[in-house]
């Protein structure tokens, strides 16, 4: 009887062991077997990455150790549940440390009280590697032969500098990234705003105007989770732009009435954009209250222009508001200088730049509008404006 026990207790041990093999190795090889299968749906991840290719395998890149390199790019890429293995790390980093991490190019920084950067927008706004003061001269020079010509051709031209995050809320910067130490140089903000009026360009400091309203303001300009400006700061700066740009093109333009805000955690877009980066599972201990404007437009009786704007991704939330409070009858926008989006007939594609009919495209406007953001790197205006002077021969 003890030897029929002994039995059948070993044949339930090695029976045990044999699963236990068998489930340690699909869980070791299931990734490499959705790799291969695809058979889950797989979990993606946001954020722009860099795509790498399968390697040719050579005898030079083995030696050197190239295709060594290359190929774990490769295979970690395609791996599968890539990006519930990405999510569930960055999750247990975030759940025990507090720690961001995420797999897009951007470095993220968890702030005080929750408010996410940019280290991007933290290190343009300190005197870390400022521009050559000569360059950015000859830049505004640029800028204003550009100016000139719109002048002379009857087209109003306004240049918007847009805020950055980390220079209109500092106070929630980690005391780690900031830089602490005397410094005799100037940030590119500090550099460019004197030139602009020395050389007589029309602007708009978005800078000043955002941390004049933010003394003044109920609400967050800046969403705790978003790079760029909320829509309600958003419309505070369009309502300031049309009222200077009414000045500049002489006519009565269409008005944007704020009717009302409404205050919840109901984040989405441009509110939440580095909280999508983060890439965990649960974003929810990060959301923060968010102001969403009640508004409309008048536009009966005034003048509903053709205009072009050129810019960052800081201008998608301003053409976003203006489109669809139809404050024109249409628009054309240069995003980069490297994408055409169009309004009304709302397409997207990207620019030849040897294709644009320069009097057709640009020079038949009933404005043009630049928006830059103050921390932006060489070259300013994203070669909009150099390619413009080449067509003129300036």
């Amino acid at each position: 009887m003890r030897f029929i026990r002994l039995s059948i207790l070993d044949f339930s041990m090695r029976r045990f062991f044999i699963f236990t093999t068998i489930f340690f190795f699909l869980f070791l090889f299931a990734p490499v077997l959705q790799g291969v299968s695809h058979v889950f749906q797989e979990s993606s991840v946001s954020g722009v990455e860099y795509i790498p290719t399968r390697p040719t395998l050579t005898l030079s890149s083995f030696k050197t150790g190239d295709f060594q390199r290359d190929f774990s790019d490769w295979f970690s890429y395609v791996m599968g549940f890539r990006g519930a293995l990405i999510r569930s790390d960055n999750q247990l980093n975030f759940s025990l440390f507090s720690d961001i991490s995420s797999q897009a190019d951007t470095k993220i920084v968890l702030g005080k009280q929750d408010f996410l950067y940019e280290q991007g927008y933290i290190d343009g706004i300190q005197h870390i590697d400022p521009i050559d003061p000569l360059i950015l001269k000859e830049r505004v020079l640029a800028l204003r032969t550009f100016q000139d010509e719109l002048n002379k051709r009857e087209i109003p031209f306004l240049l918007l500098i847009s805020p950055s995050k980390a220079s209109v809320y500092p106070e929630f910067i980690p005391d780690r990234f900031l830089y602490t130490e005397a410094v005799q140089t100037k940030n590119t903000y500090e550099q460019l705003v004197p030139l602009l009026d020395t050389y007589g360009i029309q602007y708009i400091d978005g800078h000043d105007f955002f941390v004049r309203q933010k003394e003044t303001q109920p609400h967050t300009l800046f969403s705790a989770g978003g790079t760029h400006w909320n829509y309600y700061g958003a419309l505070l700066f369009l309502q300031h732009v049309f009222d200077v740009l009414e000045i500049h093109i002489d006519k009565d333009l269409p008005e944007l009435i704020l009717d009302d805000v409404v205050v919840d955690t109901d984040s989405y877009a441009a509110d939440r954009d580095l909280l999508e980066l983060i890439n965990v599972w649960d974003t929810s201990p990060l959301d923060s209250l968010t102001p969403h404007p009640l508004y409309h437009s008048e536009t009966e009786g005034k003048f509903l222009g053709d205009f072009l704007f050129v810019g960052d991704s800081f201008s998608w939330i301003l053409l976003d508001i203006l489109d669809g409070a139809h404050m024109y009858n249409s628009r054309d926008f240069y995003y980069y200088f490297k994408q055409h989006d169009t309004y009304p007939e709302k397409s997207s594609t990207s620019i030849n730049r040897s294709n644009i009919n320069w009097e057709k495209d640009v020079f038949s406007r009933d404005a043009i509008i630049l928006e830059v953001n103050e921390t932006a790197p060489l070259p300013l205006w994203f070669g909009f404006v150099d390619e413009a002077l080449n067509y003129l021969e300036l």
